[in-house]
């Protein structure tokens, strides 16, 4: 049987919510507003939908566990200790934020991003299924990078934008480009 007592209780304690939210049978939360955590490797509650923003950046957030499947507005995980994006929500309604976190891969990348996402460039990361963000994708590097690799970057987030949202045949032409560009390791699914 499901505590819903002890479910507000972590609600209240761990996480900041705008907006209603119910606790449904099965022990889960629909938030129908935004929801942000605090300082926790992972959401105190598990989520079957938020229907607002879900920001967990500037934490010790290490993990996807109790993350809803879908996320109807913006998705904030920036400066977390997030290393991977299986089991991130498969549906996100905005834009995505990962920069300044532990990702090397994006497997598991959700297909549905409804704006931009924004991640840490590496020339070794294989990037095309960043084409899957509608918007494009805003790739950063950090503070006193070598032109060479600012240059790549550049790059690959010009193509990233030019090809994005265009499907399959966007994908080969974006590979096909970032090949001939010299961003081979880029230039991967």
């Amino acid at each position: 049987m499901v505590n819903k007592g002890q479910i507000r209780d972590r609600i209240r304690q761990f996480l900041i919510m705008d907006g209603e939210y119910k606790i449904q049978d099965d022990g889960s939360v629909v938030s129908y507003g935004n929801v942000y955590s605090r300082v926790l490797p992972k959401l105190p509650v598990k989520f079957a939908k938020i229907s607002g923003d879900l920001g967990v950046s500037g934490s010790m957030f290490s993990s996807w566990e109790n993350c809803p499947p879908e996320v109807g507005g913006n998705l904030w995980a920036q400066n977390t200790h997030i290393s991977s994006l299986e089991g991130m929500p498969q549906k996100i309604g905005a834009n995505v934020s990962l920069e300044n976190t532990r990702i090397t891969s994006l497997v598991g990348l959700t297909t549905e991003i409804g704006g931009w996402i924004e991640i840490d460039y590496s020339p070794t990361m294989p990037l095309l299924r960043l084409l899957a963000a509608k918007s494009g994708a805003i790739l950063r590097t950090a503070e006193g990078t070598s032109a060479e690799i600012s240059k790549m970057r550049d790059t690959a987030e010009r193509l990233i934008l030019k090809y994005a949202g265009q499907g399959r045949e966007g994908a080969f032409d974006c590979r096909r480009e970032m090949r001939a560009a010299g961003l081979e390791e880029n230039a991967k699914w």
